[in-house]
């Protein structure tokens, strides 16, 4: 899976039918490049339901401050996930959503 993929193609705020909405602030996340084929990642995603509140999706790829920890690499003109470390974190509760 390319990160163009899982963006486009799998994230599921952009699936249609969806009514998420994300509670991750773009600037959070982050990638550098290293050289012409490596870059470091940082990726935090929350989607809730705007409906029910749902928590629908809490997904970290790589730990905010730890270079490395999750790693993408340029193949064939693609770049991919060459090594993730997650984590997960506890959702919100609900009363600090409504």
């Amino acid at each position: 899976m390319t990160l163009c993929d899982l963006f486009f193609n799998h994230a599921g705020g952009f699936v249609l039918g969806h009514d998420w909405v994300s509670l991750t602030p773009i600037f959070t996340e982050a990638i550098k490049v290293l050289d012409s084929h490596n870059a470091d990642i940082y990726f935090q995603c929350i989607y809730v339901d705007a409906v029910t509140f749902e928590i629908k999706s809490n997904v970290t790829y790589g730990l905010p401050g730890v270079p490395g920890s999750s790693r993408a690499r340029k193949v064939h003109g693609h770049w991919l996930f060459s090594h993730v470390q997650g984590t997960s974190f506890p959702p919100p509760t609900l009363d600090v959503l409504q």
